[in-house]
């Protein structure tokens, strides 16, 4: 019965929303301190509703329980991967920006970073706007 329901309209829209729950857990702008929980969680629900009518006739239509598991496990595994890489992809940025900052004898121009809740170089701030 669990299996029916899930097959007929429920499961597409939880797979794209675990997957962009996941990433906008870790998304750089999103995950700071200052974003609510409820902004993150709207936000992804509203990406999955738009999304999900696009992706419905990709997904296969019987599923049995244990390969649902196996996708919803996929989903967020994918979902944590994506929001990794855009991490380290501002991170790599603002490094590069501390550096040419400090090559280019910068280092004391701070401006304030609210993702990182710390100041950093105007210039490691503006690559991070990038």
């Amino acid at each position: 019965m669990l299996t029916q329901a899930l097959n007929t309209d429920l499961l597409v829209p939880a797979l794209v929303f675990i997957r962009t729950g996941a990433i906008l857990a870790l998304l750089p702008g999103f995950s700071a301190a200052y974003v609510s929980m409820r902004i993150r969680l709207l936000l992804a629900l509203g990406i999955s509703v738009l999304i999900a009518p696009v992706l419905a006739a990709r997904l296969p239509a019987a599923l049995s329980e244990s390969s649902m598991l196996l996708l919803v496990v996929n989903e967020s595994i994918v979902g944590l991967f994506i929001g990794t890489l855009t991490r380290i992809i501002v991170s790599a940025l603002n490094s590069a920006g501390s550096l040419i900052a400090n090559f280019a004898s910068h280092d004391n121009e701070l401006t304030n970073d609210p993702v990182a809740d710390q100041q950093r170089a105007t210039i490691a701030r503006f690559f991070s706007l990038l």
